[in-house]
């Protein structure tokens, strides 16, 4: 299976000038995933750019009279789930409270989970679409990026795998490190707070306040481990474009293989706010764990990964027609499954959020999502089924840690056996 890691240990012994690039460090994220099975049919849902606009419009106020030297969080409108009818954000929800900082949402979901009390980044996400085709590079930026190009050509032939483009990857994030220069002139935050960083607006975030020694900090939910490009490099010697500190909610210790990463003694585990804030259940969950529970033996809750939503899902559905007595509750992130083929048993629940039906469910089953991992603090049996290496590529450090009720398997899971112990 074509990989990041073999590409780069095949490479790095005769091409470390290049694979040591700060060119090579922003493209091996989107090479990374450029290699995994692409997104099958489906849809994402879309936002209307009027819609967009005009979220932007008003968001433009909080940017005036705005009070200097106060943290600058960053997230995704993703990030944004409605508990209990409130919205709320998953990850800085319980520990950064929005009076104390300034927030700066980029929109990557639906409209209508957008924060109004944020600044929207939407203008500049638009702008970044404009430009980018004429975005000029550096004549060493260029030599870079061909070089690049010829070495990840040689690697897609040789395994049937469609051409990477590094020069678009690459003008993406020399765009949006203008455009960050640009806001943190105007905000003068006391330090960055970002939920993710391994994308083209995140790492020219970084490279942005890393201008004027402006300390980053990464808040990670989800998978840090040494099967993640993002915590894993070819070399102490590489380029990087890292934060500063790491917090993260993970129970077990990040294993010292993350020295390339940042240094150890900046990343500090914080408790994970799930278990206090999303709690309650709405008149609406309520009303679906009474008539799941009135038809069928059981509930199991499903999340669903974008790049691997076409196959798992078929395998979901495999599993919910051996199961008629059990009810599958779908939980998809961006891009839908196709409802047509889903059996009486099953349903796509898109309008809850995890930490709502987790609450109402009896087992939890993921591909390789970090959810496998919150799902044992509510005492539900979370079942890691990998059905292609990604779940043991991504998890495996925690399912070498003993995590009571989380459990693995390459098969067709079986569902008997009862709710998992509350972890910690």
């Amino acid at each position: 299976m074509s990989d990041l890691k073999e590409f780069e240990t095949l490479e790095f012994a005769s091409h470390s000038n290049i694979l040591t690039t700060r060119e090579w460090f922003v493209c091996r994220f989107y090479f990374y995933f450029h290699l995994k099975p692409k997104q099958a049919p489906g849809f994402r849902l879309k936002i209307t750019h009027f819609k967009l606009l005009l979220h932007g419009v008003r968001s433009v106020g909080r940017i005036i009279g705005i009070e200097k030297n106060r943290p600058m969080l960053v997230t995704n409108s993703s990030e944004n789930v409605f508990s209990a009818g409130i919205l709320r954000n998953r990850i800085l929800d319980g520990i950064i409270e929005e009076p104390l900082g300034f927030f700066v949402e980029k929109i990557t979901s639906l409209n209508n989970q957008s924060n109004p009390n944020a600044f929207s980044f939407i203008f500049f996400q638009l702008l970044e679409k404009i430009c980018c085709p004429f975005w000029k590079l550096t004549s060493l930026e260029e030599r870079n990026l061909v070089e690049i190009a010829r070495l990840t050509d040689a690697y897609c032939k040789l395994n049937n795998v469609e051409i990477f483009n590094p020069v678009i990857c690459y003008k993406r994030f020399s765009f949006y490190v203008k455009a960050w220069c640009f806001l943190l002139w105007i905000v003068r935050p006391s330090k960055v707070l970002i939920t993710d960083y391994y994308n083209s607006s995140g790492l020219g975030l970084i490279h942005a306040a890393k201008k004027i020694k402006l300390p980053v900090v990464e808040i990670q939910h989800g998978v840090i481990s040494s099967g993640h490009p993002a915590y894993f490099f070819p070399s102490v010697e590489l380029n990087r474009i890292t934060p500063d500190e790491l917090w993260h909610f993970l129970p077990i210790p990040l294993k010292s293989g993350f020295q390339f990463y940042i240094n150890q003694k900046n990343m500090k585990k914080i408790e994970h706010p799930a278990r206090k804030i999303f709690q309650g259940k709405s008149k609406k969950l309520i009303a679906l764990e009474e008539a799941a529970r009135a038809q069928f033996k059981k509930i199991v809750l499903v999340t669903l990964q974008d790049a691997s939503i076409h196959e798992f899902f078929s395998k979901i559905l495999e599993l919910s027609k051996a199961s008629s007595e059990y009810c599958f509750l779908l939980l998809p992130r961006l891009v839908q499954p196709n409802t047509k083929s889903l059996q009486m048993n099953t349903k796509v629940v898109s309008s809850f959020s995890f930490y709502e039906l987790i609450q109402i469910s009896d087992v939890h089953i993921t591909h390789y999502s970090t959810c496998a991992i919150e799902a044992p603090e509510y005492g539900v049996r979370s079942i890691i089924w990998d059905i292609d290496g990604m779940g043991h590529q991504l998890l495996g450090d925690f399912l070498n840690a003993d995590i009571e009720g989380l459990e693995y398997t390459r098969i067709m899971p079986s569902l008997q056996g009862q709710r998992g112990a509350p972890a910690g």
